[in-house]
């Protein structure tokens, strides 16, 4: 079976744009070309904190089990379709378009925004004399691949996790915004003391950030943890405060100064031993490499 580019409507209906008997076909298809065998891949996870190079793009490895969620809204086995060629009313429906490769195993996803949706224009124009015709809805492409899945490793590679959550809906699990809720049970009244209002207008990044915090489940009760916490504070900043057995965090410097502590953002020079904190760092191993980049 031959590949296909298909579309997603909003409505999550399936249609076929371009099979390889289209006559445009060999030219759409140069649109999806997204070599990745020479780009350092880096674990999203791992390196919340990271900024791609030019050289570089994200990966998620996801199971097996999970897959079905992903794909939800994109079919990837295309003997399990059975669609329709698009027609013109679905254009302006279209969300996302893709390419399902079916010699490399590999599904390649643009993202297409309403910015991308051409509406039908009356054109007036001069060959040999003036000319007037109408144009249908149409959509401007790029050749920028958004998401490219292997089917077979069961990997996501990207460079924008933003789009990746446009188009996969369910990955948006990965990298999640706390809720207020969650806010405050993290930080129980039996270790802190904080105001309700204190997680209201901060941006979204903090909310992410503070989600996977959450996700990781720390021990705030173990004594010995928390002195290290407390320990690794004194040697940076000494902002964290403790009143009658509970940490204090009334304002908003004072949360972000103690999420920064949980990421461990501060670190000292070992040459110049200054004392700096960063907002951009990717793990490395003993070697000098990145810990989290696979090949």
């Amino acid at each position: 079976m031959g590949n296909k580019i298909f579309a997603s409507l909003k409505n999550n209906i399936q249609v076929i744009l371009f099979d390889e008997k289209s006559d445009d076909y060999t030219e759409v298809i140069k649109l999806f070309k997204y070599d990745i065998d020479d780009l350092k891949k880096i674990d999203f996870l791992d390196n919340l904190h990271s900024t791609l190079g030019d050289d570089e793009l994200y990966y998620i490895k996801i199971s097996e089990e999970s897959e079905g969620n992903f794909f939800s809204d994109i079919q990837l086995n295309l003997n399990s379709l059975d669609n329709n060629k698009a027609n013109q009313k679905q254009y302006k429906d279209i969300d996302v378009i893709y390419l399902i490769d079916t010699s490399k195993k590999v599904v390649c996803l643009k993202k297409i925004y309403p910015t991308q949706h051409m509406g039908a224009k009356k054109l007036l124009g001069f060959d040999l004399g003036p000319t007037y015709k109408e144009e249908p809805d149409k959509i401007s492409l790029s050749a920028k691949v958004d998401v490219y899945y292997d089917i077979n490793k069961k990997i996501l590679y990207f460079r924008n996790f933003n789009s990746l959550k446009l188009i996969i809906k369910d990955a948006v699990k990965f990298y999640r915004e706390a809720t207020k809720e969650e806010a405050k049970e993290f930080f129980s009244e039996d270790m802190f003391e904080i105001k309700d209002t204190i997680f209201e207008n901060t941006t979204d990044k903090f909310k992410k950030r503070l989600g996977f915090l959450i996700d990781k489940k720390i021990d705030f009760s173990d004594k010995e943890l928390m002195k290290k916490y407390k320990d690794y504070d004194k040697q940076y900043n000494n902002k964290l405060v403790k009143k009658n057995g509970k940490y204090i965090l009334k304002t908003k410097p004072q949360l972000e100064n103690f999420i920064k502590l949980l990421e461990q953002l501060f670190y000292e020079t070992p040459i110049t031993k200054e004392k700096r904190e960063v907002d951009n760092f990717r793990k490395i191993n003993k070697n000098g490499n990145d810990k989290s980049s696979i090949k």
